[in-house]
């Protein structure tokens, strides 16, 4: 799958997709964040790719608005 590129708040963001064993793994890297985060999706939901590409955008970018709200601090 090709990487999701999104902007939030002036900061770029970016998902690179791959696939495991299990299933579908987004790895969402943020400018300027020190970590790497990660969303898995389960073989087991039976989604196509494109369903699992869609939940994977949808948990990262729920996760990136989270992270990057002033009061998170430094989780």
């Amino acid at each position: 799958m090709e990487p999701h590129v999104f902007q939030r708040d002036g900061v770029s963001l970016r998902i690179e997709f791959q696939g495991t064993e299990f299933g579908w793994e987004g790895r969402l890297f943020i400018e300027g964040h020190p970590t790497l985060q990660v969303v898995r999706v389960l073989n087991v939901c039976g989604l196509s790719k494109g369903q699992a590409r869609s939940t994977i955008i949808r948990g990262c970018e729920a996760m990136a608005a989270n992270m990057l709200r002033p009061e998170a601090g430094d989780c």
